[in-house]
């Protein structure tokens, strides 16, 4: 931000509202001074230290909080009367600020005397000192954090020795840790000691205290901490020796990509890659770490060998294909992604790859995102050879074909259906998304019989008749049952033998693994149960406190409230959530927006013919995702439909034709997007705002379609959503500022989540505004003058 070093040296125009927002410190209200002080220390206008300086002794705490803060901002202030407020103030959060602005001019002449008033704040609550006593918290606790805080900056051997003193009181665990980090800064190998035979808790804080320390003793136990026994410990020292670019310790951090917390090795992988080490590891170390490697690290270091640009050699192969049959179904999942990245010669490791991931997708007792992202693997190595999708796509339309199975299952399956060029894929979607129609209209005939048809078909009963008397015939002299049949009625007989036998009650009962499991069986299990016909027990305690006396009447009240509390408790007991379960048709239009095929686009359009409103925001959706991916003209045909349902769609689908027009034409696109902007909904106009944002992104209005833009982004500038207007302003401000700098100017000033933007829109025209502002500022007298102030420091800073 910049510097203002004199107000001769400003411009016109922030000379004007700088002379006003100091005439309003010094002069204004409590409210005029507050944000005025907040302006002058957000713009750093040192020229206001002396109007601050008068509004330290105001009897209003938040216009003194408000100076102070700004003082502390600029570094200035007057020492004397930031002591006095920092020592009797009654307010707590002005005591704060001023040891803030002191600690803001430590840096100067009174760097002496600052310290000793910091330390004397440091040390606690003064004997004889009754201030805040009497309230719930001890405003002092924050007062002396605060104080410590500010010391534990620049430190120097007297402070360190304060804090020494401090640590003997076993302080609360905050001012433990900035204690910790001010001796840090001088006395680094103390902590090192220390920490050698503190507890768990007390390491923690020790070893992020010397990860802010620069010195050598730090770095070296920073290292030894990354052998630490509690994996917090190990992840703080990982992340600092990253940060720090510890080059030395290199193949230490690396060594902690085979740790068994899974939060230290990612502190080690984002560690390296911020160091820039990460992609120097070749294939070859990474083997090595590989065959090191414990089960639960064995997946990070797969992925990492699989994101390597080195080929591997036949050893490594082969170890890694042995991995596909491991027992940690991650491991099995990263071995089989390297075989879908990485290149080599042949298609034996990927058919073992196939064969081992639709064994995990078939496997119901895995959690069903790892079965979707076996299936997500597969569409990669099916797209690496089509031979592949023999294998899988069985697997994949039964997945489809069974709702039972969980949308996100069967939603991975139609994604890799999607992406392959397969006429059998396609074909499937095709009948899941059009039905019957996907395979022609069958034209109906009527044929008129004839004398020869009538004989042909007396004929073809004769022969029917015929061969089902021979059938007759030879079912008298029924053959043996085959070997097959006889086997499974053995196998049946088998089984009935064997549960016959169990008694009601020697069932095996079925265990719940989840509380939402037990919730619903418990739901099943009162539904099957018979109605009992006893009274409840509630009822009962009911019909007792009718007959209490009147005087008891409070009583009863509490009583049925308390059974009224019951029963709605019970009813969200009942309750179990659940995702809401999409059909196949859904699924297909939104896996068709993911294919990245420019086939896809011809079916959705056709698809929109009849679609319901729930299919309308699937296709207009996936439509916009391949306008990203695929260019074809076909894709621009549902503009029509777009208008019709701009028109006549509920909110959700107009919303989804708002997206789509986004990726279309801006000559066809805006005027649909205008009616949109104009919709009764909220969320259909700020949606059609944020399409017009990412059209003039990209293309330039024409000049016969400004006008009706202009009129409706002005519009939008009065909208009821706060959202619509902040988005209008920013857009009328990027079509033409000096056009509409009047009416931007004036919803800047009126409206609250306007103004919050409004610095950053309107600063191409800064002396300008200024300049407005400056003349505004005396004349008004509502809730538009604090805004004004606000708009004033943004411009300023």
């Amino acid at each position: 931000m910049p510097n203002h070093e004199s107000t001769q040296t400003i411009n016109s125009g922030s000379q004007l509202a700088i002379n006003q927002l100091l005439q309003l410190l010094e002069q204004g209200d409590e409210a005029q001074r507050c944000y005025s002080a907040q302006a002058v220390g957000q713009a750093r206008i040192t020229d206001a230290a002396p109007s601050l300086n008068t509004c330290l002794y105001h009897t209003d705490p938040d216009v003194v909080v408000d100076a102070v803060d700004a003082l502390a901002k600029l570094a200035v202030g007057d020492i004397d009367t930031l002591e006095d407020i920092a020592l009797h103030h009654p307010e707590s959060d002005a005591r704060l600020a001023a040891l803030e602005a002191l600690s803001a001019q430590a840096g100067g002449a009174e760097q002496a005397r600052i310290t000793t008033i910091l330390m004397s704040f440091a040390s606690g609550r003064p004997e004889g000192d009754d201030w805040g006593v009497s309230s719930d918290w001890d405003d002092w606790w924050d007062i002396q954090l605060k104080a410590v805080q500010l010391l534990a900056k620049k430190p120097d051997e007297e402070t360190v020795r304060l804090f020494f003193l401090l640590l003997e009181d076993e302080p609360e665990p905050e001012l433990e840790s900035a204690l910790y980090y001010g001796i840090g800064q001088v006395s680094p190998q103390w902590l090192n000691d220390r920490y050698q035979t503190g507890r768990v808790m007390t390491r923690r804080k020790l070893i992020r205290a010397l990860a802010q320390s620069d010195s050598k003793i730090a770095t070296i136990q920073l290292f030894k901490a990354m052998s630490d026994e509690d994996p917090e410990i190990r992840r703080a020292a990982v992340e600092a020796l990253c940060r720090r670019k510890a080059i030395e310790y290199q193949w230490d951090i690396v060594l902690r990509l085979c740790d068994q917390e899974q939060r230290v090795r990612e502190a080690a992988e984002a560690g390296l890659d911020v160091m820039g080490e990460l992609d120097k590891l070749s294939q070859a170390k990474l083997y090595s770490l590989a065959q090191k490697a414990p089960g639960a690290a064995l997946s990070t270091i797969l992925a990492l060998m699989a994101c390597h640009v080195d080929a591997p050699d036949s050893e490594c192969l082969e170890w890694i294909a042995e991995q596909l049959h491991h027992d940690d179904p991650a491991v099995v999942y990263a071995a089989a992604d390297f075989f879908a990245s990485t290149k080599y010669e042949g298609d034996v490791y990927s058919e073992l790859a196939v064969q081992r991931c639709l064994k995990h997708v078939e496997r119901t007792t895995l959690p069903v995102s790892l079965r979707a992202d076996y299936i997500r693997l597969l569409s990669k190595l099916v797209c690496q050879r089509d031979a592949f999708l023999a294998a899988v796509y069985p697997v994949m339309q039964y997945i489809v074909n069974d709702e039972q199975n969980d949308g996100v299952l069967r939603q991975a399956a139609l994604d890799l259906l999607a992406r392959i060029s397969s006429y059998k894929g396609q074909q499937y979607l095709r009948e899941l998304i059009l039905g019957l129609a996907a395979k022609g209209e069958l034209i109906p005939v009527n044929q008129l019989d004839t004398d020869e048809s009538v004989q042909e078909s007396g004929n073809r009963k004769a022969e029917e008749t015929a061969s089902a008397e021979a059938v007759e015939l030879n079912s008298e002299s029924s053959p043996e049952p085959a070997s097959d049949i006889l086997e499974l009625e053995q196998l049946l007989a088998a089984h009935e033998e064997k549960f016959s036998a169990l008694a009601e009650d020697d069932l095996p009962a079925a265990t719940p693994t989840s509380t939402l499991a037990a919730i619903q069986q418990t739901n099943v299990e009162a539904m099957l149960s018979c109605p009992k016909e006893e009274q409840a027990p509630e009822q009962h305690v009911l019909d007792m406190i009718e007959e209490l006396p009147d005087n008891y009447t409070d009583y009863t009240e509490i009583v049925r409230d308390h059974f009224d509390t019951s029963d709605k408790l019970e009813l969200n007991r009942k309750k179990v959530a659940k995702l809401p379960q999409l059909g196949n048709k859904l699924l297909a239009m939104r896996a068709l927006g993911s294919s990245e095929q420019p086939a896809a686009v011809p079916l959705l359009i056709e698809s929109l013919l009849g679609a319901e409103p729930s299919e309308q925001v699937e296709i207009f959706g996936a439509l916009a995702r391949l306008a990203d991916t695929v260019n074809i003209p076909e894709i621009k045909n549902a503009i029509g439909a777009a208008a019709n349902t701009l028109y006549h769609g509920d909110n959700v689908s107009k919303q989804a034709a708002t997206r789509y027009l986004a990726k279309m034409p801006l000559g066809k696109a805006l005027p649909l997007l205008l009616l949109g902007a104009r919709d009764q909904h909220e969320h259909v106009r700020i949606c059609s705002l944020m399409a017009i944002e990412q059209q003039l992104e990209k293309h330039t209005v024409r000049q016969q379609d400004r006008p009706a833009l202009n009129a409706a982004l002005t519009k939008a500038l009065h909208d009821p959503a706060g959202g619509i207007r902040k988005l209008a302003l920013k857009l009328l401000a990027d079509i033409d500022l000096k056009l509409h700098l009047d009416i931007l100017l004036e919803a800047a000033i009126s409206n609250d989540e306007v103004n919050e933007i409004a610095a950053s829109s309107l600063r191409h025209s800064k002396e300008e505004v200024l300049g407005k502002l400056a003349g505004l500022l005396p004349d008004l007298d509502d809730h538009r003058q604090p805004l004004a102030i606000k708009l004033a420091g943004g411009l300023l800073s």
